[in-house]
């Protein structure tokens, strides 16, 4: 999995993930959230449209950036423009925990 790091305004990081998010995988997205929470953001725009493969069991990473971002008052709002990353929300169950968007423009016009 690779993750590309843009800024669209200030303290508004875009992460762009494409590849495969297994658990494997895992801690290479965790550590550049992780980076960008340390760095300020006051809102993270987390791109997951690039995904080839989201396995369920990965969903758990995605639930901990959630946890995370909520922990210090981060919105992270999520774009997923393909089947293969809201079926794997929905198949975990965590659906319903994240802000989903379908693109990155709709995602950005949500940040306050």
């Amino acid at each position: 999995m690779t993750v590309q790091l843009d800024v669209i305004r200030s303290a508004v990081p875009l992460l762009q993930a494409s590849g495969v998010l297994i658990p494997a995988t895992a801690d290479t997205l965790l550590d550049h959230l992780d980076r960008e929470i340390g760095n300020g953001a006051r809102a993270i725009v987390l791109d997951l449209s690039g995904l080839a493969v989201l396995g369920v069991d990965a969903v758990r990473a995605l639930v901990e950036v959630a946890q995370r971002a909520g922990e210090v008052d981060i919105g992270l709002y999520v774009v997923a423009s393909n089947a293969i990353v809201m079926q794997a929300l929905r198949t975990a169950g965590e659906l319903d925990l994240f802000d989903v968007y379908g693109d990155v423009a709709d995602a950005v016009a949500a940040v306050p």
